[in-house]
């Protein structure tokens, strides 16, 4: 019974991902029946994936935990880790398209937490590594240093930011419930009804999303200005799922453990829904001879003129 309750406590988690009008990014998880013969990914089970088109996605790293929560910062992707208190690492987002090989994934910080983390966000020139439990405490870290922000006495809070200032929801019993933090004072907003049971909270563009699922359906509200306005509702897909902003508008996003990867993309802000594919892996875009050996190349180059020239230089030397 207990190993039953904890797998499905493992499903129930959300999918580990982000995105924007540009990208999106998400952890996927290997195949457990498929043998892998190459050591090198040997205990490799989870992937820092990217979508590069409508039906693929390329893997940009190989893990060996999965972590929390994405998001993307600057010109990097960061990450937060739930061992042993709050880990957050990063990896640089530039010319990963034209690569070979993987980008270097960098420490940033740790820090230990009495909560496990369970998300990070990016606000101005900080990320905020969020840990929601009994209460909700926030973290935030600039590469450098650590500051704790007020803590708020609430359950299952989610947390985002909108136009540079931190947004918090929390599960009630009519839907969700709005939190903004100022003056160092959490104040309670708007009372959102929702459809089912609140799982999740994001923005896109100037508008806080919100994310319930009742039964076998998933539903996304919108809040313009305080007025709640239905987007979109879509069918709950099996294993970790979230709902991200995408190029495409909204994506549903999701990962089933044998590692299949779906996604279904929602209209933006028409809500209209598009049928589920399948995203298959591609194989990374490696670099021309050329744009690989460019400098060799141009140092061979110089050294075989520099040669020829020597060598019309010295007869003439011996002539004389």
């Amino acid at each position: 019974m207990i190993c039953v309750a904890l797998l499905c406590l493992c499903v129930a988690k959300p999918l580990a991902s982000t995105g924007n009008e540009n990208e999106v990014w998400f952890i996927g998880d290997q195949d457990p029946s498929v043998i892998q013969y190459d050591s090198r990914t040997r205990g490799l089970d989870y992937s820092l994936c990217r979508r590069v088109s409508k039906g693929g996605f390329i893997v940009e790293h190989r893990l060996s935990h999965r972590p929390v929560e994405l998001v993307l910062h600057k010109d990097a992707i960061w990450f937060v880790d739930d061992a042993s208190g709050a880990t957050v690492y990063s990896m640089q987002r530039n010319g990963l398209s034209r690569s070979g090989t993987s980008s270097k994934i960098s420490l940033q910080g740790f820090i230990e937490t009495k909560t496990p983390p369970t998300g990070i966000v990016s606000l101005q020139d900080s990320v905020v590594v969020c840990c929601s439990g009994q209460s909700l405490q926030l973290f935030t870290f600039d590469g450098s240093a650590w500051e704790e922000l007020p803590s708020l006495e609430t359950e299952g809070a989610h947390v985002t930011t909108l136009n540079g200032e931190l947004l918090v929801a929390t599960p009630h019993e009519q839907g969700a419930k709005l939190w903004t933090l100022d003056a160092n004072t959490w104040v309670g907003g708007a009372v959102v009804e929702l459809q089912g049971t609140f799982v999740d909270l994001l923005v896109k563009g100037s508008w806080p999303l919100l994310v319930s699922e009742q039964g076998q359906r998933g539903h996304i509200v919108g809040l313009q200005k305080v007025a709640p306005l239905e987007i979109a509702s879509f069918d709950v897909p099996k294993g970790r799922w979230s709902v991200v902003s995408s190029p495409q508008g909204l994506s549903v996003l999701a990962v089933e453990r044998n590692g299949r990867t779906l996604v279904a993309d929602l209209g933006w802000p028409s809500g209209r829904s598009q049928a589920p594919i399948e995203l298959k892996q591609k194989a990374k875009e490696t670099l021309s001879f050329i744009e690989q050996y460019s400098f060799l190349i141009a140092a061979i180059l110089f050294s075989l003129f520099i040669f020829l020239r020597s060598r019309r230089v010295n007869p003439k030397q011996s002539e004389k």
